[in-house]
């Protein structure tokens, strides 16, 4: 039996390198055209809300040469009120930055009052705190230290007060009721209130617009099944329907809700 003889191809190898070589030189050549051509250089930058002015700082840079996530990163680091920031190319010159804001779901007094979404990320306050028209948390301020707009914080105590408005708010029956203010200092004795105001014709009824409120129903809650005592909650309202008004507080920490009248001695 004949031995066989491995030869090496060395004219495809030789013709392969070749190949690959010139495709890379094209490919270079395309992208140092595109780099310095004038044709991509920003000259219009969007926002999708806002002044775009602060931004205009891209105008002359060629388009290719901006990296996106790190621009988008340093946008959101002086707008902590953004849930995310995302920049787009719009070919041949223009930058699209679409912000997402976060939405406010409450107000919290610690060493200053702070607004926070529904992930637990402190805001600073835009305009008065009764214009923003949300619930007050209080209670945290022996909880949280050294708050910064921007920064997520978590506390059992903060989790028991955004799982109060969460619910509230998915409840059919008790989504239309504001919150005035929400007490978290002790995690097993919390309480919410729901404000009263006076209407039209001197009666008093659940607040359910933004109207003075005069005064408001307490609830009395702890940590354990706050789905359920929501839940609780909306029956009260349902079966005593205008007699609210006379219920001082219900406690809801029990396994059968406790229900104080307001002349009750």
């Amino acid at each position: 039996m004949k031995k066989q003889t491995f030869r090496f191809p060395v004219k495809q190898v030789v013709l392969t390198v070749l190949i690959l070589l010139g495709v890379g030189l094209i490919a270079a050549s395309i992208w140092n055209a595109l780099m310095t051509s004038e044709y991509f250089k920003v000259r219009e930058v969007i926002a999708s809300e806002g002044n775009a002015n602060a931004l205009s700082y891209f105008k002359g840079k060629n388009i290719f040469s901006i990296d996106l996530e790190r621009e988008a990163w340093a946008i959101s680091q002086v707008n902590p009120d953004c849930r995310k920031v995302v920049l787009v190319r719009n070919l041949p010159d223009r930058i699209i930055v679409h912000f997402n804001r976060r939405k406010p779901v409450a107000l919290i007094k610690l060493y200053k009052e702070f607004v926070i979404d529904d992930e637990g990320v402190l805001l600073n306050v835009q305009g008065s705190p009764e214009e923003a028209n949300l619930p007050m948390i209080v209670g945290l301020e022996t909880k949280i230290f050294g708050a910064k707009a921007g920064k997520r914080y978590t506390s059992p105590e903060l989790t028991l007060a955004q799982n109060i408005i969460g619910e509230l708010k998915s409840n059919k029956f008790l989504k239309s009721y504001k919150i005035r203010r929400i007490d978290v200092t002790n995690l097993q004795n919390a309480s919410f209130f729901i404000p009263f105001l006076a209407s039209s014709a001197d009666k008093v009824q659940p607040q359910r617009g933004s109207p003075k409120a005069i005064d408001g129903l307490e609830v009395k809650i702890d940590p354990d099944n706050i789905k359920n005592k929501i839940m609780m909650l909306a029956g009260i309202f349902l079966q005593s329907k205008n007699d609210i008004i006379n219920i001082k507080y219900v406690d809801l920490r029990f396994k059968d809700p406790v229900i104080k009248l307001r002349d009750a001695k």
